[in-house]
């Protein structure tokens, strides 16, 4: 049986858990008249550390974003979230045979324990680019040839302060991919990374050949399980608590899960903590024996003819106006119904206490949409640390995938969401995750819930949001939320205003008060004394003329 993914129009591109198992392993039979494999529904072309011989075909593109966590709390001698790895990609089919790629991947924390003696703040950095040549592609084989050019900042690997590289790695890998099924593949990648020698006049890793081994399972279109195992041969990869260098196999296992046919959700474990090819063969520091989890999306851009919008077999549009309604966020709460695709909404908001916010969501398909806000927390004084650990302006980036839609026949809605960011002045990070859900009793009723769980500087705080969203007449929203937190001097937020939306415009107009100092991610689980009084606006403009997706 064949992988093949046409009949597929190749259109130009001028752009760039689990949740719920049943669904998740839905039928690979097309109920619907969809003839295609949507690229992600096709054989698994990466994992997150580790290459198949899958590749792109033309016109075809993915791009990549995620992070790596260590367990906040568990071993970092100097507290915080944790360690955080942040990394991004994007890859392009040139030709059948031939791929383009951009990566990047950046570290900037303490080690979660001392290296040398130090707690000295390491950074390591990695800029590639890189090509992919597709040798052999049938039924069975699946064989490329991958090389990147990097540019590589390493500073304070060892443990000693100031030490530092900055300049050129680079990498040779050749995944060698074998289908014995349609629900398997197995993957052996030699390779070799070309790694520093020395910083600040200590050893480091080398020339670093590897001997890769790898399979995944994918017994439906939405479903995939992997892992992998890389074996360093020359070289090293590993630097120790002592500040010296070794070899350690670097490990993965993980599960992937398509949201939509054009958006996939990874979760996984690993002990490395390259991204970018010249750098997957190192380990977490230090001595590789850190298990970090991970979490990625892939989105891969372009029209394409043959296969569904969505996993519903129901068309997504068109939605009312009370449904459009519906997908704006409440005051402290996050509404699990995404931007009806191409829609992209702009918020801003000032308020008492110097508060103001800033914000843009942007769903580029059903079921997905990618995340960015700026703001400065209200400052009653009565709040300080290790509540809040600063009250500079905050930057927060994220995005949510719906699992269960109630406008397309799912008893209510249901979405996971994701937020990560920093605090200016200290550079504090904050990690925010919830699953937002919504039952639409009728037009002019909602009932709200937000399980929430947040990690800022040292503090951690989880929180369940309830609220209801009621519309008396056309155009009118009443807003009222509460959320019971584990952390901080109150223990209760809450929320009240109101929205009006003018007739024929995308325009929603609030006016709220509430006592959370913010109105992104860990600001909507902290509460003052004072109650801060908002105002401000939200935008929803149609940007499917832009064409990016």
């Amino acid at each position: 049986m064949t992988y093949s993914k046409r009949p597929v129009r190749r259109s130009c591109i001028t752009g760039g858990f689990l949740g719920l198992i049943a669904g998740g392993l839905a039928s690979t039979v097309f109920a619907d008249g969809h003839t295609a494999n949507a690229p992600l529904e096709a054989p698994y072309r990466h994992q997150f550390n580790f290459p198949t011989g899958v590749t792109l075909d033309k016109g075809e593109a993915d791009a990549t974003v995620g992070l790596l966590h260590t367990i906040p709390g568990s071993t970092n001698a100097a507290g915080g979230t944790g360690n955080q790895v942040y990394f991004f990609g994007f890859n392009y089919g040139i030709s059948d045979r031939f791929q383009l790629g951009f990566s990047q991947s950046a570290f900037q924390d303490p080690p979660p324990t001392p290296i040398n003696g130090a707690l000295n703040p390491i950074r390591v950095r990695s800029n590639a680019f890189h090509g992919t040549f597709r040798v052999l592609d049938n039924e069975q084989w699946k064989i490329a040839a991958e090389a990147s050019i990097e540019h590589a900042l390493l500073r304070n690997l060892t443990g000693v302060a100031g030490t530092e590289y900055s300049g050129a790695i680079g990498s040779v890998y050749v995944p060698i991919s074998y289908a014995p099924s349609r629900e398997w593949l197995l993957t052996a990648t030699p390779g070799v990374s070309f790694l520093p020698d020395s910083i600040g006049g200590t050893r480091l890793y080398g020339t670093v050949a590897s001997m890769g081994f790898g399979a995944t399972w994918k017994p439906t279109q939405r479903f995939a399980a992997y892992g992998s195992v890389n074996v360093p041969l020359s070289g090293n990869n590993t630097v120790t608590t002592a500040g010296t260098v070794d070899q350690v196999p670097v490990w993965t296992v993980g599960a992937r899960f398509n949201a939509t046919p054009k958006v996939a959700l990874d979760v996984f474990s690993t002990n490395g903590m390259g991204i970018t090819p010249a750098t997957r063969v190192l380990t977490f520091f230090p001595d590789g024996d850190e298990a970090l989890v991970g979490a990625m999306v892939t989105y891969t851009p372009g029209e394409r003819e043959g296969y569904r919008p969505n996993y519903r077999g129901l068309s997504g549009e068109p939605l009312s106006k009370r449904q459009q309604e519906l997908q704006i966020d409440g005051i402290t709460l996050s509404s699990p119904d995404t931007l009806s695709p191409g829609r992209v909404a702009l918020t801003g908001f000032a308020g008492s206490e110097n508060s103001w916010s800033g914000g843009i969501q942007f769903s580029p398909d059903y079921d997905f949409q990618i995340e960015a806000a700026y703001e400065q927390w209200s400052d009653d004084g009565s709040l300080g640390r290790p509540t809040v650990p600063g009250f500079a302006e905050t930057w927060v980036v994220g995005g949510t995938i719906r699992l269960m839609d109630q406008n397309n026949g799912s008893p209510f809605s249901l979405a996971g969401k994701v937020l990560m960011g920093r605090e200016e002045n200290n550079g504090d990070g904050t990690f925010f995750a919830s699953v937002p859900m919504s039952y639409k009793a009728n037009d002019g009723f909602a009932l709200m819930a937000e399980p929430k769980a947040a990690a800022w500087g040292s503090t951690e705080s989880f929180g369940l949001g309830l609220g209801v969203n009621a519309s008396p007449i056309r155009g009118l929203s009443a807003l009222a939320e509460i959320t019971p937190v584990t952390e901080g001097p109150n223990s209760l937020v809450w929320a009240a205003g109101v929205r009006w939306r003018p007739a024929n415009t995308g325009l929603n107009l609030e006016l709220s008060a509430s006592n959370a100092v913010g109105r992104y991610g860990y600001g909507t689980m902290v509460a003052q004394d004072d109650v801060k009084i908002s105002l401000g606006a939200t935008l929803v403009l149609d940007g499917r003329g832009l064409k990016f997706w």
